[in-house]
């Protein structure tokens, strides 16, 4: 997988929105589930706000040109699809001061542990060697699927804590990865071996 040494205006924006897809889906679960939630719904369109004027920005003044510009906005992006999946399982689960305090925990040890180990997540995840790389491999490939299925359970009769925990524990997953690609953006040129 080569990292593009140059990308136009028009791929980078339609880059970066495609991957605010899966932060949308979760922060409109934390917005609509189980009541509506006027509170998240600000946030969330912040979240959005904030997208917009950093698409915008990056357009105007070139700032998706370095590899940095182009990867850690997307990274932080879809970080908030931790975030939300967490506030939407904890909105599911009565919103408790214990279970904010635990999947804070949950959250921000994926994000240090995706940025300390960034090198060696991401060459598992681009290139697996160990037995444990190529399981995570299949998981990640199975992770959207699952996304998908697991929020279309959300109609039927499954429980809403279970199904919001899976969502929260397979964003925090990709979270992982994802903070793991901060490494691309140091080392435009690394390849994986």
């Amino acid at each position: 997988m080569h990292f593009p040494k140059r990308m136009t205006v028009g791929a980078y924006i339609i880059t970066f929105w495609v991957a605010m897809i899966m932060p949308l889906v979760a922060g409109f679960c934390s917005i609509a589930f189980p009541t509506w939630s006027e509170f998240w719904e600000k946030v969330v369109l912040c979240f959005i706000l904030a997208g917009v004027i950093w698409t915008i920005l990056a357009s105007v003044f070139k700032w998706f040109i370095p590899p940095k510009g182009r990867i850690i906005p997307i990274t932080i992006g879809f970080n908030f699809t931790g975030i939300f999946s967490s506030v939407f399982l904890w909105r599911i689960t009565g919103e408790t001061l214990w279970m904010g305090i635990l999947l804070t925990v949950i959250y921000i040890a994926c994000i240090v542990t995706g940025y300390k180990y960034r090198k060696t997540i991401l060459q598992e995840g681009l290139a697996p060697k160990t037995q444990w790389g190529k399981r995570v491999a299949v998981l990640g490939g199975i992770s959207p699927v699952g996304f998908a299925f697991f929020g279309g359970v959300l109609g039927s009769n499954a429980g809403g804590a279970f199904v919001a925990s899976i969502v929260m524990v397979t964003s925090n997953f990709l979270c992982l990865y994802f903070t793991a690609n901060i490494y691309r953006a140091e080392n435009p040129d690394w390849e994986p071996k």
